[in-house]
């Protein structure tokens, strides 16, 4: 008998730790996780101010984005990127982020009641302006 008892409690045991293993494993990894980048790269265009602006809605509404980007010589030769994102993507978080010579570049992680902004010292030929949110 005391066998017996000895075994279930170690049964018991055993599936708890699974059944703790099991939860712990779905709440680290986030269900649907993935990013989506409205991304615009720009070559030799660094000589004057310019601002543009992107927008990016896919065909289900489950996004939609704002991207105003540029390169502006007011104080010094800089890289510009304000990020923004709708209703539509409510709960989900953007930013803004610059890729030039100098490195990636991120502005910091904003809900989507409010804007990301990025302004980076401008160097390279090249430079990517992303708008980067949760899906």
């Amino acid at each position: 008998m005391i066998n017996i008892q000895n075994e279930r409690r170690h049964i018991v045991a055993v599936l708890s730790l699974l059944a703790l293993f099991a939860i712990f494993c779905t709440s680290v990894v986030p269900v649907n996780a993935a990013n989506y980048d409205l991304k615009k790269s720009v070559s030799n265009k660094f000589s004057k101010t310019w601002t543009l602006t992107a927008t990016d809605t896919n065909n289900k509404n489950t996004y939609c984005l704002k991207l105003i980007y540029g390169f502006n010589t007011r104080a010094i030769n800089e890289d510009i990127a304000c990020a923004s994102a709708s209703v539509v993507n409510k709960g989900k978080k953007h930013r803004a982020i610059i890729k030039n010579s100098n490195g990636t570049h991120y502005g910091p992680e904003r809900p989507y009641t409010g804007d990301s902004h990025k302004e980076v010292r401008h160097k390279g030929k090249t430079v990517t302006y992303i708008n980067r949110t949760q899906r």
